[in-house]
């Protein structure tokens, strides 16, 4: 009896064993889930403070074009389209962090940037901006590196499907 005994309290202890390890693995799966949840709030925060800097920078660009009418008007149009292009590359380049975030998808990424690349191509104004904004970047980063570098990958494109 002392031997069956035994043998029931030893398969006890690898039952247990078990259920510790089991038990472990799902905390494990909850902390990791948790953990994730965080992150994506975080990154759904971030995108929201993104959002509203760049309205402000919208709102800022807005008052100087309008100043600049009101004030100027017979010499307003450089300054004008100038800032039309400025606009134009801080909503895209918002656009295209949320892209690499994940919160844009490639479709709606596309259709934001064949208006900017129409901008740099067609005009006078949008080539010297984009100039100007790729020299700066070089420097002090106005812009990050790789959305630089795409729209640079993307003008080629636009450009080549333009000319055909």
């Amino acid at each position: 009896m002392k031997e069956k005994l035994q043998e029931y309290a030893l398969l006890a202890e690898i039952i247990s064993a078990i259920c510790i390890v089991v038990s472990l693995i799902f905390v494990g799966l909850q902390v990791r889930q948790a953990a994730d949840e965080t992150a994506a709030n975080s990154e759904a925060v971030r995108s929201t403070v993104r959002q509203s800097m760049m309205n402000a920078d919208l709102q800022l660009l807005t008052n100087m074009q309008s100043n600049e009418i009101a004030l100027n008007p017979d010499n307003a149009e450089p300054l004008v389209k100038s800032i039309e292009v400025h606009a134009s590359l801080r909503t895209r380049s918002s656009y295209w962090i949320e892209y690499k975030n994940g919160f844009i998808d490639d479709e709606t990424l596309n259709s934001y940037f064949i208006p900017l690349l129409a901008q740099i191509s067609s005009t006078e104004y949008g080539k010297i901006v984009w100039q100007n904004a790729v020299s700066l970047s070089e420097n002090d980063l106005s812009y990050p590196r790789d959305f630089i570098d795409e729209v640079n990958r993307r003008l080629i494109i636009y450009q080549k499907q333009s000319a055909e």
